[in-house]
């Protein structure tokens, strides 16, 4: 065991003092540090701006979700017109010629449907070459039906039958009739060749159309 005296006792405690409050100080020093850091004059603007921060990213994303929601929407909806636009541009009413005798004479008509509601914008009748003998009265694009029968006048088709070289050769001619029609805002044309035998019905002669 190592004997000092009271001098030498002094200078180590006063040295292990001096020692011990350096090392104490550091220690308080660095957690009043760490606590201004943290919990300093700038601390709450700090977590402030965090959270505009973070509101402002939610902000953000859910303005990208609405414009992709949006974009979807818009892309289906394009989507279906092009669709509608298809089928409407692929559709054509079923068409026929009906040659009936009614009264004292022969009718004949053109007779459209459909599934879906049209309407008949245009009924021509024309020459196998393709020239215009008459239009028919129609009720135009504010009358739709899933049905119509458009009655061609004795008339129209005399005057077709005296331009037709095959009347006066075989009794018979030929023809077309014309029509247009609309149906979701887009029309649609056909035209429907026909071939005309006359008929005695009472006491005249008629023209009774197939096609």
């Amino acid at each position: 065991m190592v004997l000092m005296s009271p001098n030498e006792a002094s200078l180590v405690g006063a040295f292990g003092g001096a020692a011990l409050g350096a090392i104490l100080g550091a220690a308080v020093s660095f957690f009043v540090a760490r606590y201004a850091i943290k919990h300093g004059p700038n601390y709450g603007s700090q977590i402030e701006g965090l959270q505009e921060s973070v509101g402002a990213l939610a902000t953000t994303q859910e303005e990208l979700r609405k414009q992709q929601a949006e974009q979807a929407r818009l892309e289906t909806e394009r989507y279906e017109a092009r669709e509608k636009k298809a089928e409407a541009q692929r559709w054509k009413p079923t068409s026929t010629i009906v040659s009936q005798t009614e009264g004292l004479g022969q009718v004949n008509y053109p007779h459209l449907t459909s599934s879906v509601e049209f309407a008949v914008i245009e009924v021509s009748l024309l020459t196998p070459s393709g020239g215009k003998i008459e239009d028919y009265r129609t009720g135009g694009s504010k009358l739709t039906s899933k049905g119509f029968k458009i009655q061609l006048t004795h008339g129209s088709l005399v005057n077709l039958m005296n331009v037709s070289d095959s009347y006066f050769q075989r009794s018979t001619f030929e023809g077309s009739i014309r029509f247009r029609v609309l149906r979701d805002a887009l029309e649609t044309e056909r035209i429907i060749p026909f071939h005309a035998v006359m008929v005695t019905v009472g006491n005249g002669l008629f023209p009774k159309l197939s096609g």
